[in-house]
């Protein structure tokens, strides 16, 4: 392959997939934290799973 001639198509797919999927890792990888969301569908309140304590008389 000359530097006057293009890349097949095969192999030009190939290295745009490839490329595609290095910056999509890197993209997911940069943008991961340690301190997620709750796992839970509601907005706010308080928690089903919490346990309730009542006040004594």
């Amino acid at each position: 392959m000359t530097a006057t001639t293009s890349y097949p198509d095969g192999l030009y797919n190939l290295i745009l997939g490839l490329n595609r999927w290095v910056l999509r890792v890197a993209a997911y990888t940069s943008l991961m934290t340690d301190a997620y969301p709750p796992f839970r569908l509601d907005t706010g309140g308080t928690d089903p799973a919490e346990p309730v304590i009542l006040p004594t008389r």
